[in-house]
Formats: structure tokens, sequence, C-alpha cells
């Protein structure tokens, strides 16, 4: 599941949601939070959705300090792998 903007494939997951407050906001920080460590707008839009759909599933956006630390780790992941795709000649994002 997900969705196709601009020539990027966004992925989406269906989780049991608790409470939107916050979660565009939250979503808009992650991606902000990507793009100035020079993520792709894929992989910005990655850590997008996945700050934002575990913020829906908690009441009034607040995360623990342990879910914000696994959530990090998350995207840092995402982010080097973001540049290691950069790197590979044979990596082309329009044909993934």
């Amino acid at each position: 599941m997900g969705n196709l903007i601009d020539g990027v494939f966004c992925v989406s997951y269906r989780v049991s949601v608790v409470d939107t407050t916050g979660a565009g906001d939250s979503f808009t920080a992650a991606f902000l939070w990507a793009y100035l460590r020079k993520g792709s707008l894929q992989a910005c839009c990655a850590c997008g959705c996945a700050v934002g759909t575990a913020v829906v599933q908690v009441l009034g956006a607040e995360l623990t300090g342990g879910r914000w630390g696994e959530l990090r780790d998350d995207l840092e992941t995402v982010l080097e792998r973001d540049r290691s795709r950069a790197l590979d000649p044979n990596y082309h994002p329009q044909t993934q």
C-alpha cells in the first residue's frame, strides 16, 4: 500500500489509530529532519511516514523516550540506505 506523489512512491501502513493529533506536524518534522541531512525525496517521505504512523498510535502525540530512540535509529537507517543507493551506479530510482 502507498501513494505515488510526483514520481516518488511513499509507503504507508495500516495501523490502529488512537489519535491523529500531531500527525501532520510529526510527519513534517521528520521530513525536514531527513531533508536537512540531504535525504532524497523518497527518504524524506519514508521518515515522515514512519514518525506520523507512530504518533497516530498513541494518545496526544506523546511518544515515550524509548520509542523516540527506536524511531531515531530507524530514520538513521533509512538515510544510510538512501546514501548507499545514491552511490550505487546501478541504482535507478525510477525503475525500482
